[in-house]
C-alpha cells in the first residue's frame, strides 16, 4: 500500500496536467461567467447595473486599455498598452448602466486556459480591444441586447438574474419607442416660422458625433435646424485631424459672426462631462485616441468666446454629466441670452433608458412613455419642445411679442415645452438647469407743446433705462393739425436718450407714439398731449 501511493499521486498529478491542457481552450462562457461573477459581486450594488461579456474569449495579443484618462492634461489621453499574453475573456461593469460617463465601472480578464482572474481594474470610462470598443458598446441596440447581458439588476432585462448563464438572445428591455440609433423623423417646416426668422441665427455643433452612443444626438438636432431653416455648422477639426476642442470652436465663431455675418450664435456640445471639485468643469469633445492630448471644452473656454465676441448674442446647450457646473460659470457674461444642462453639477447624464429602471438609490422605478429613437434623454427632449415651439403659431406670436433672439425665445419655452420626452428628467434622475438673460429695457418719454410766433409745435426727450445707445428710433404723430413730416427716424444718443418735435398748426389733442428698437428688441409708448392757447413747454 506504501508503494503505492507516489505511484498513484503520481498519476493523479499527470492527469491534473493533462486535463489543465486539455481545458486550455475549452474554458465555456457560462464558466467564464461563474468566475466573473464571483469576482465582481455585482449584486452587492444598489444602482442600475449591468455586468457584459464578450461572446468569444480574446487573442493572446490583444490590447486592453481603458478608453480614456480623465485627467485634463496635456500628456496623452490614452496610455499604451501591452498585449494580454494569454487568451482572456472580458468582462465589463457598468456601475452606472445608461448613464454618459464619468462614472465608476470595473474591467476583469480572466485566464481562458485556468480560469483564473488576470486583472481586475477600476475605470471611469469603458474598455477598448485593440483600440476599438466591445460589441456591446456599438449602439445602444448592442448595449440593451440580452446576449451581452452576464447579470443585471435593471427590472425585466433578461440579463436581471444571478445565474452563469445568461445567453439567450430572447427578448431585450423595453425602451419607449426603440429604434436604431440617430433614427429621427423627417423635419417639417412649420407655417408658424416667421419669414427670414433665422436670417442672423447660426448653430455650430461639436462633440462625440462619431461616438455611436452620442451620435444621435447630432443627427437630431441639425435635423431639426435644417427643417425650421437654422444655418448649422460644425466646428473644424484640430492639428492633424483630430476633433475639435476649444481652440476650434473659438475659431469657428470667429468665422460664423465675421465671413458668415451670424449675429445670434447657438452652441451645442454633447459629450462625457468631468465631476468636480478635483476637475473643472469640462466636456470632452474628442474620441480617445493613443498618443493625443485631451481634447474638450472648458467653461473657461465658453468664457472667452462670449467676451471675445461682446456684440453677439449667444445660446449654449450643454449634454454631458455634471454640465449643471457651466451655468455659475458662465450666468454672469451679458450676451448669453439662454444656457440649458442635462443635468445639475452632481448628476450623470443618460441615454435612452428602459421603461423599466434601477434608480440610484436602489428602488425600481417606471420610466414615464415617451418616444425617443436613440438619443440622449435630454436632447430627446430639446428636440421635442422646439418641435413643438415651431409647429405652434400661438408661441411664435408670444415670443415675438416678448421681442429679442426668436431662437432664445424657442430654446427657453422648449424646456418645458419637451420636458415629457426627457425620460431621465420624468424620472428624477436629472435636474436639467436653465439660465436666461433676455436683454429688456424700459422707454421713458415726456412730451409737451410749445407756440413761437406764427408757428406751434409738439415737442418732448425720452430716454431708455438700461441705456441702449443707437438704437433705432422711429416718431409719429396724428392729431388735428400737423404741418409738417408725420414720422420722424434717428437714432439714440450715447446715453440712450433722444428728443422728438413735430409742427402744427391748430390746438386740439395730439398722439405721439414713439418706438425705439435695441438688440433684437422693441419698445413702444404713447403720449397724448392737448395743446391750448397757454404757452405750453418743451421737456428738458
Amino acid at each position: 500500500m506504501n508503494s503505492a501511493r507516489p505511484i498513484l499521486g503520481l498519476l493523479a498529478a499527470i492527469l491534473a496536467a493533462l486535463a489543465l491542457a486539455g481545458g486550455a481552450d475549452a474554458l465555456t462562457r457560462p464558466q467564464a461567467n461563474a468566475v466573473a461573477l464571483k469576482a465582481l459581486r455585482p449584486q452587492k450594488l444598489k444602482g442600475p447595473a449591468i455586468l457584459f461579456g464578450v461572446a468569444a474569449p480574446l487573442a493572446a495579443t490583444a490590447v486592453v486599455i481603458e478608453a480614456g484618462s480623465p485627467s485634463l492634461t496635456t500628456v496623452p489621453f490614452v496610455p499604451k498598452g501591452a498585449p494580454l499574453g494569454k487568451r482572456a475573456w472580458l468582462f465589463w461593469l457598468d456601475q452606472a448602466a445608461y448613464a454618459q460617463f464619468l462614472h465608476p465601472s470595473r474591467l476583469l480578464l480572466v485566464d481562458d486556459a485556468t480560469g483564473k482572474v488576470l486583472r481586475s481594474v477600476p475605470m471611469s470610462l469603458y474598455p477598448l480591444v485593440d483600440g476599438k470598443r466591445p460589441a456591446f458598446l456599438a449602439s445602444w441596440p448592442a448595449y440593451r441586447a440580452a446576449p451581452a447581458h452576464v447579470w443585471s439588476n435593471i427590472p425585466g432585462d433578461p440579463g436581471a438574474r444571478t445565474t452563469a448563464v445568461a445567453t439567450r438572445a430572447t427578448g431585450g428591455t423595453r425602451t419607449a419607442g426603440a429604434a436604431a440609433p440617430g433614427a429621427t423623423a423627417a423635419p417639417l417646416r412649420a407655417a408658424a416660422i416667421p419669414k427670414d426668422a433665422f436670417k442672423d441665427d447660426c448653430l455650430v455643433s461639436l462633440g462625440l458625433r462619431d461616438d455611436p452612443l452620442f451620435s444621435g444626438d447630432f443627427t437630431g438636432i441639425t435635423g431639426w435646424a435644417q427643417g425650421v431653416g437654422l444655418a448649422s455648422y460644425r466646428a473644424g477639426n484640430g492639428p492633424g485631424g483630430r476633433a475639435p476642442g476649444g481652440a476650434e470652436l473659438a475659431g469657428a465663431v470667429n468665422d460664423l459672426t465675421g465671413a458668415k455675418h451670424c449675429q445670434d450664435v447657438m452652441i451645442f456640445i454633447s459629450g462625457h462631462g468631468y465631476p468636480g471639485p478635483r476637475y473643472p468643469a469640462a466636456i470632452q469633445t474628442g474620441a480617445s485616441v493613443e498618443g493625443q492630448p485631451w481634447t474638450g471644452v472648458r467653461a473657461s473656454d465658453l468664457q472667452g468666446i462670449l467676451r471675445a465676441h461682446p456684440q453677439t448674442t449667444f445660446k449654449i446647450k450643454l449634454n454631458g454629466c455634471y454640465s449643471g457646473r457651466f451655468v455659475d460659470e458662465l450666468k454672469g457674461e451679458q450676451n448669453l441670452l439662454v444656457l440649458e444642462t442635462a443635468a445639475n453639477g452632481e448628476e450623470y447624464s443618460w441615454g435612452p433608458l428602459p421603461a423599466r429602471f434601477r434608480h440610484p438609490d436602489g428602488r425600481d422605478i417606471d420610466v414615464p412613455a415617451h418616444d425617443n429613437p436613440g438619443r440622449s434623454e435630454f436632447v430627446n427632449g430639446n428636440i421635442a419642445g422646439l418641435t413643438a415651439f415651431y409647429a405652434s403659431a400661438d408661441e411664435v406670436q408670444r415670443a415675438q411679442t416678448a421681442g429679442g433672439s426668436l431662437l432664445a425665445r424657442s430654446l427657453g419655452r422648449a424646456f418645458e415645452l419637451g420636458a415629457g420626452s426627457d425620460g431621465a428628467r420624468l424620472a428624477g434622475l436629472t435636474h436639467p438647469q436653465r439660465f436666461e438673460n433676455y436683454p429688456d429695457f424700459a422707454l421713458k418719454p415726456l412730451a409737451g407743446y410749445r407756440h413761437f410766433t406764427g408757428n406751434s409745435e409738439v415737442c418732448g426727450i425720452f430716454g431708455t433705462e438700461p441705456a441702449q445707445p443707437g438704437a433705432t428710433v422711429t416718431a409719429a404723430i396724428s392729431g388735428p393739425g400737423v404741418s409738417g413730416p408725420a414720422e420722424k427716424v434717428s437714432r439714440a444718443g450715447s446715453f440712450g436718450e433722444g428728443a422728438f418735435a413735430f409742427a402744427i398748426s391748430s390746438y386740439g389733442t395730439y398722439t405721439v407714439t414713439l418706438t425705439v428698437t435695441a438688440g433684437g428688441l422693441t419698445r413702444t409708448t404713447t403720449s397724448t398731449v392737448v395743446v391750448t392757447a397757454a404757452p405750453g413747454t418743451c421737456p428738458g
